[in-house]
């Protein structure tokens, strides 16, 4: 019996794992070509060697192909034993994809982001030599862009798995499991499961031929606990699941995971019962070859968005590379998850499924993902997520002001018509709506920008965007996502960083603004006339979760041939942005540049900020 199974594993115990990266041959994809490949007539055909993983279009042969592609390999494997299952697993093809074994169909796939592995035992005991057949169809990424593998596994092999930490504290952490075990007899078997070597749980099931669920919890004492950067550190532990019969391994899985609880309030993110101002970056799939792009430089993107001083990305209508998640694990970086658009209609249903129980099985051990999001209205998906995750919370909309997915939405149109008649800046935007402040993301920046990539692109526009939300932390605002970190091709303009990774203008004026102490005044008027009052608050921003004792702050007024010093000292509150002082002056008498100069010195911690006025006589 030969059928498709979809499953998480990466760890199989049994034989090494073995990856299926060598003589590839590839053709164009046709009705002829099929049936000469599959019918045994291949030496027809015109092959190419090919690199697997990897995209098609990095191919010369291919550079320039449209449509499908037929993708061919053959491989030696001993015939298992009665008491042995072997699997062929496919870790991530761009993007739908029929497989053939031997010139027997043995499944399809249509969801890259998700690992598919299917169970060629009875194929693989008819002979020793086999020939695998892959049809893949795709248009931009298209190709074979993870590894594909075959594994030995026991009679019972792990189909998938979810491992999510439902609630964490210093005296105990809470992790709930699900499993499903395929198994190919009826037996009853061992499930044991290890946190860092030591054996936590030890229960025994029966089960059925075919697929056989299984859920369980497991305490964890006095656990390290995981946080963002700024408000711990990022202990990782490893989980092991083994499937015993008799004692022996049948199959087994392992992640490495962190222990903490996360929620939301208001779209206040909580770790661990800390919240956090949320400071994020929305971030587009790479531009890439991401079956050749090492890892290091596929997860640059998150080191880069760490060195800025940002806590959160948002992964916009994409999954990354699993070593963009691995990365951000180790960095304390958290991510906004979107789920990738799905098809409309009962086949939309049936995906949505699919990729919500694929998603939280392959992301939902990474402490680093905070939050699932959906496109606006998708009812289905939202109670789906809720029911397979109760540990994260699911956003149903990507504005806190304007509750649509596309900020170009029919209902979207009237509030930005009436916010750009109140001037294209979050600041004054907010004065009249506050609650756009609560947490803009892509999506809201272009409801408030005429031109939200030349907003970001201006480094005094952007600077001061994220200092008026800053000022107003928590109240309303509980962060920001701007658009866009990384220029993801260079069709594509709108990021603080090139299609290079190099920084632009606007980079260091973002890496100012998000520093954790800022001091910042209210903005002057671009144009002063002589003997105007000038007046302004000062305020400090602290994202720090401890008090900055013995502060000084200092603001100083120049104008050409004089200078005007306010100064204050004092404890700045954790976690809150904090009254300074307030300024009353008259505008000089001197033509030309009014500056107000702002300073806080806080033990390591020092910040500096500059406005800008023109006398006119």
């Amino acid at each position: 019996m030969v059928r498709s199974a979809r499953r998480s594993f990466h760890n199989s115990i049994g034989d090494t794992p073995h990856h299926l990266v060598e003589q590839w041959i590839a053709t164009p994809a046709t009705d002829d070509s099929r049936r000469l490949a599959l019918s045994g007539a291949r030496d027809s055909l015109d092959w190419n060697s090919v690199a697997v993983p990897g995209e098609w279009r990095s191919n010369e042969a291919f550079a320039d192909h449209a449509g499908g592609v037929l993708y061919r390999t053959t491989f030696e494997r001993a015939m298992p034993s009665q008491d042995q299952r072997l699997w062929i697993a496919c870790d991530g093809i761009f993007d739908q994809t029929d497989i053939w074994l031997d010139g027997a169909y043995i499944g399809d796939q249509d969801d890259y982001f998700l690992r598919h592995a299917y169970d060629i035992t009875a194929l693989s005991r008819l002979d020793t030599t086999h020939s695998l057949i892959l049809e893949v169809n795709g248009s931009h990424h298209a190709g074979i862009w993870r590894p594909i593998e075959i594994v030995t596994t026991g009679v019972v092999g792990i189909e998938t798995t979810r491992i999510l930490c439902r609630d964490a504290t210093d005296a105990q952490a809470h992790l709930r499991l699900h499993a499903v075990l395929d198994s190919s007899i009826s037996c009853m078997t061992t499930i044991q499961t290890s946190v860092n070597d030591a054996v936590l749980a030890r229960k025994i099931y029966s089960l059925s031929p075919g697929s056989n669920e299984i859920s369980w919890t497991i305490d964890i004492d006095q656990p390290a606990l995981w946080f963002p950067w700024g408000l711990g550190d990022q202990p990782l532990s490893t989980v092991l699941i083994e499937v015993l019969i008799d004692g022996v391994v049948s199959d087994s899985y392992s992640v490495v995971t962190g222990l903490r609880e996360v929620s939301m309030a208001d779209w206040v993110l909580h770790i661990n019962g800390e919240r956090m101002y949320t400071k994020g970056a929305y971030l587009e799939m790479p531009d890439c070859d991401m079956g050749t792009v090492s890892d290091q430089d596929i997860a640059h993107p998150i080191v880069l968005a760490h060195e800025l001083g940002l806590n959160l990305v948002r992964l916009h209508d994409h999954v990354a590379h699993p070593a963009v998640y691995d990365a951000a694990d180790t960095l304390g970086m958290m991510i906004w998850q979107d789920i990738p658009h799905r098809p409309a209609g009962k086949r939309g249903r049936r995906v949505a499924t699919r990729w919500t129980d694929g998603l939280v099985a392959t992301l939902g051990h990474h402490p680093s993902v905070a939050l699932w999001h959906h496109k606006a209205f998708d009812k289905w998906t939202q109670s789906h997520l809720h029911k397979v995750d109760e540990t994260r919370p699911v956003v149903a909309h990507a504005s806190s002001a304007i509750p649509f997915g596309l900020f170009d939405h029919v209902l979207a149109k009237p509030v930005r018509q009436f916010l750009s008649g109140i001037g294209h800046d979050i600041s004054t935007s907010m004065a009249v709506v506050p609650n756009i402040a609560r947490f803009p993301t892509h999506e809201q920046w272009h409801v408030v920008h005429a031109d939200a990539h030349a907003a970001v692109s201006d480094p005094i526009s952007l600077r001061r965007d994220i200092e008026a939300l800053r000022r107003v932390k928590y109240e309303p605002a509980a962060g920001f996502c701007f658009p866009e970190l990384l220029d993801s091709s260079t069709l594509s303009d709108g990021g603080v960083l090139d299609s290079e990774a190099s920084p632009k203008p606007s980079y260091f004026a973002l890496q100012d603004a998000c520093r954790p102490v800022i001091v910042v005044a209210d903005q002057p008027p671009a144009v002063l006339t002589p003997g105007d009052p000038i007046s302004f608050n000062v305020h400090v921003v602290n994202d720090l979760h401890h008090e900055l004792v013995g502060a000084r702050v200092i603001a100083t007024l120049t104008w050409s041939g004089g200078q005007e010093h306010h100064e204050w000292t004092g404890d700045i509150s954790p976690d809150a942005c904090v009254f300074i002082g307030h300024v009353e002056s008259a505008t000089p008498t001197t033509v030309g540049s009014l500056i107000v100069s702002l300073l806080v010195e806080a033990g390591e911690h020092t910040s500096s900020n500059r406005y800008v006025a023109t006398v006119v006589a």
